[in-house]
């Protein structure tokens, strides 16, 4: 049989390395200093001795340094390698989405702008879920969600990703205390990043073990003046989202943001034209009107003059007056009894 793996031993043995990992740095130095000063005061062998040891430690020190300097190396290359992979991924995305994008700022009407900002939320939904969670060597499955403001609520409305695991259909602000946190996060103006979501949940979570993602990023879908929704991506897996990921989420929800910016535009400016023509027609019909009645005085007028020219007296039209009451007076004085 082959050896059994004794787990104690496996995290004495991690512990031990974490402790000279954090010892050594500042341990090596001062075992220098200390060698070189007894050196200083003996003779002989025991010289040499405490100089050896200064030495070593000199040397230990050394290689820490260069040791360090490798793994600030391997992590600058990592950067730039994890860089590169997205750069490459919005390479490809780009065209796509700035097609989207440009239908949507071409569109005259809002029927027109909502139809293209449609495309372009489904569009870079899916641009987030392949492009996020490719930057480290552990194999993940993500997820990516856009939900959008109705009133005070968020309600989801497009989704890729894990084939099975609907998401959330909705954040109610008079929810519970995860609805009202998620409902702050896309109002605010920073993106809520969480590693590992079982074993440091943010403090809303009440049931982050019973949850199927491990990780996620929410980024707010905003411009400076409005919030229009919240774009999040989840994995599978912890500690599987990096910081690249955190920026080109935010960089895919502005680009959200900005055809949601010309859709309320879009909106409000045939919200205005329809004002605009309900009131032309107001006035239309109000100049109609007028233009009606001066037609019927003009010829009023006329009927007037021509019978004047005639020799007919024309007699006012005097309406006949209401028989007098007993008791009251013709010219509205009451009459007084002597």
């Amino acid at each position: 049989m082959g050896d059994q793996h004794n787990p104690e031993q496996g995290r004495t043995f991690k512990w031990k390395a974490r402790l000279l990992e954090q010892v050594l740095p500042m341990g090596l130095p001062v075992v220098t200093l200390a060698a070189t000063a007894m050196a200083g005061v003996n003779h002989g062998y025991a010289k040499l001795y405490w100089f050896t040891i200064a030495g070593s430690a000199v040397l230990g020190s050394a290689l820490i340094a260069v040791n360090k300097d490798k793994e600030k190396k391997t992590l600058r290359k990592q950067a730039v390698q994890a860089k590169t992979n997205l750069a490459m991924a919005l390479s490809g995305a780009g065209q796509p989405l700035m097609a989207a994008l440009t239908a949507v700022s071409a569109a005259r009407t809002a029927p027109e702008a909502r139809a293209a900002v449609s495309v372009l939320v489904n569009r870079t939904v899916a641009v987030a879920k392949e492009a996020c969670g490719r930057q480290t060597e552990v194999e993940c499955r993500t997820r990516a969600v856009f939900y959008r403001f109705v009133g005070d609520d968020l309600q989801v409305e497009y989704c890729e990703g894990r084939q099975g695991e609907k998401p959330r259909d909705a954040f109610f602000q008079n929810g519970t205390a995860h609805d009202i946190e998620a409902i702050r996060t896309a109002r605010g103006r920073n993106a809520l990043v969480v590693d590992d979501l079982e074993n440091n949940p943010p403090a809303h979570f009440f049931d982050p073990k019973g949850r199927k993602y491990k990780a996620f990023i929410a980024a707010p879908v905003r411009t400076d003046a409005k919030s229009f929704g919240m774009l999040i991506i989840d994995s599978d897996k912890a500690f599987t989202l990096s910081d690249v990921d955190t920026g080109y989420l935010v960089l895919l929800a502005s680009i959200i943001a900005a055809g949601f910016a010309h859709l309320h535009s879009a909106e409000q400016a045939d919200e205005d034209r329809a004002r605009l023509e309900s009131e032309t027609a107001r006035l239309e019909s109000e100049t109609a009107r007028l233009e009606s009645e001066t037609a019927r005085l003009e010829s009023e007028l006329k009927s007037y003059k021509r019978k004047s020219s005639n020799g007919t007296v024309v007699e006012p039209q005097i309406p006949p007056r209401q028989p007098i009451a007993k008791g009251e007076d013709p010219d509205g004085q009451l009459v007084s009894e002597s």
